[in-house]
């Protein structure tokens, strides 16, 4: 699952993500808790956003029994909350934006080999949902 609720990133990370791994996109902190499904394998979200942050959005998941692992994409990888929950093994990995396609895919799919859920998708081999 990606999170972010400027479209243009969400579409962007969709157009590249997409090509590896079923994607299930999300606008912010309400639509990705109500989107939850046992298909997603690793969550990928925006540290600021308007309805609540990344950690919020985190909180969120693990209540509602989320066990797969999470990263933080923000402009400010130096915040004092995100190393915080970076250390305390509330989020697994923390992204700087801008990324680099190809590190982004790397990223995800190393948060996804932790988890390993799969799909099948229509050309019957089997991607990871993000």
């Amino acid at each position: 699952m990606i999170v972010d609720d400027e479209a243009p990133l969400l579409r962007a990370m969709q157009r590249v993500l997409g090509k590896t791994f079923e994607v299930i996109p999300a606008s912010g902190v309400a639509s990705a808790v109500e989107a939850l499904s046992a298909s997603v394998c690793a969550v990928l979200t925006d540290f600021s956003m308007p309805d609540g942050d990344g950690l919020a959005l985190t909180r969120a998941l693990r209540a509602k029994g989320f066990k797969g692992p999470i990263a933080v994409l923000s402009a400010v990888i130096e915040c004092d909350d995100l190393q915080v929950a970076l250390k305390a093994g509330e989020v697994h990995e923390l992204i700087s934006k801008p990324w680099k396609s190809a590190e982004l895919v790397d990223r995800v799919r190393a948060l996804c080999d932790r988890a390993s859920p799969v799909t099948a998708d229509p050309a019957g081999s089997e991607r990871p949902a993000a």
